[in-house]
């Protein structure tokens, strides 16, 4: 049993596309992930230090946390089920975000294992924060246009699979040239 808190910051071409990706600002560009391995949920004041890393450590970098948990956080809806009380650990992110304009999100143990699947990543990150917006009626951050990312050519296919919303296996990419 532990915990692990990890910022993730890239200026990279291929950083961008994630960060256009998953709707996030991505002139701030940082993911601050923790990862958990309790038995219990996250619980609120758990979500508060997140909140608090955010807010005062991360102010200027601060684009997404990420809660990895066995077990979720208290206060979340289990599997497909939908709720309209907010509560716990829920009740923080939707203020937090209300107040921040900052998602953060909870993988659970079912969405880990879903991350063998290619293009899983950014899928579930953009779907986990379209919830958060749905939650608290706040766009996250508008994207008018896509700005034109160069990839490098062996990740030219994945990138237009992943566009397209492709939820089926995609190819591997090749690489070519060097």
């Amino acid at each position: 049993m532990g915990q692990f808190l990890v910022a993730v910051v890239g200026q990279f071409n291929v950083a961008a596309y994630m960060c256009i990706a998953i709707r996030i600002d991505r002139n701030k560009g940082a993911i601050i992930v923790e990862a958990k391995a309790r038995k219990d949920k996250v619980n609120d004041a758990q979500f508060a230090r997140m909140c608090s890393l955010l807010r005062h450590n991360f102010a200027q970098q601060g684009a997404l946390g990420v809660f990895v948990t066995i077990q979720g956080a208290t206060g979340f809806p289990r599997g497909q089920e939908k709720t309209l009380r907010l509560h716990d650990a829920r009740l923080r992110q939707a203020l937090f975000h209300a107040k921040e304009g900052v998602p953060i999100v909870v993988l659970t143990l079912d969405d880990v294992l879903a991350l063998s699947e290619p293009g899983a990543l950014p899928r579930i990150l953009r779907k986990k924060v379209a919830d958060i917006e749905l939650m608290t009626n706040i766009p996250i951050n508008p994207v008018t246009c896509e700005p034109d990312i160069m990839l490098p050519s062996y990740l030219a296919d994945l990138e237009a699979q992943i566009s397209q919303g492709s939820k089926g296996k995609l190819k591997k990419p090749t690489k070519k040239g060097g």
